[in-house]
């Protein structure tokens, strides 16, 4: 058992993310029979596309700002807010450099 430095991993990922045309990066946190985490990263103005969650989902936004779209609202969201995300096409759009972590159980 080892802690790992989650804002040293942000670090990291922004720093790949910049250099990514797609100005974001996404990286498994952890991988169990009924829980996933995942860290995704987007540098100042990027984007996730339109999709869907992969099953109940949670988003807590570590660091930055980011609105959160789906087809008939959005949310701004900054640094500290938890946000139960609804099972419908989204989107996220980065107004700042930007780090999230989204804990979610996997449809079976």
């Amino acid at each position: 058992m080892e802690p790992h430095s989650l804002t040293t991993l942000i670090d990291d990922q922004l720093t790949a993310a910049r250099a990514d045309d797609s100005r974001r990066t996404v990286t498994t946190l952890h991988a169990g029979a009924h829980l996933h985490q995942v860290l995704v990263v987007l540098a100042e103005g990027g984007r996730l596309p339109d999709h869907t969650p992969p099953g109940d989902t949670t988003l807590f936004l570590v660091r930055g700002s980011i609105t959160f779209s789906t087809q008939d609202a959005s949310v701004e969201l900054t640094e500290g807010d938890l946000m139960d995300l609804p099972d419908e096409l989204h989107n996220v759009a980065a107004h700042t450099d930007s780090a999230f972590i989204l804990s979610f159980a996997p449809r079976d």
